[in-house]
């Protein structure tokens, strides 16, 4: 039994390097109570986009990796193409209204700046880079430690070398 915890808990542990983040498909949106459609992109590892209120998405059913296929809709099936989703929506009798509908409900998950330069510095100096503000960070608390040590020492041999010559001067 424990066995088996702790094969969970490994894989578990691990599982987020085994995975990775892969961009949402392209799809059309369309909303039946207005008859309007759009075309729809639910984001990718930095953003999130979310449908409004009374829209549903569909996506292509020939490969989704191609710009290009065949989307079932509930209202019924048009000839889908990436950034050319006004003529699938004119297939299916519904007016065209925006390119990315989701756009103005809009999640940023994480700061493409900061993610960018994080690769940057990985492909500088390796993949341990996450620890180079510890480095800093511990290169800043032991110099001055060591600074401090160093001038002790230093006051404590003179100190004692003046002891010394004292000494050996009145046993003269």
């Amino acid at each position: 039994m424990t066995k088996y915890f702790l094969g969970v808990f490994l894989l578990f542990l691990f599982s987020g390097q085994i995975s990775q983040a892969a961009p949402a498909p392209w799809g059309l949106a369309i909303n039946q109570g207005t008859k309007e459609c759009a075309g729809f992109w639910g984001g990718d590892e930095f953003v999130s986009y979310k449908l409004p209120e009374g829209w549903k998405a569909y996506y292509p059913t020939s490969n989704p990796d191609s710009r290009w296929g065949k989307v079932q809709t509930d209202a019924g099936e048009c000839s889908f193409q990436i950034q050319k989703e006004e003529a699938c929506c004119m297939e299916l009798g519904y007016t065209f209204v925006s390119e990315n509908i989701g756009k103005d409900q809009k999640t940023i998950l994480r700061d493409r700046g900061v993610f960018e330069k994080e690769l940057e510095l990985q492909r500088k100096y390796g993949k341990y880079t996450q620890w180079l503000p510890v480095f800093r960070l511990a290169a800043m608390a032991i110099i001055p430690i060591v600074l401090i040590g160093i001038i002790v020492f230093v006051i404590w041999r003179v100190r004692k070398k003046r002891r010394f010559d004292k000494n050996t001067t009145h046993n003269r």
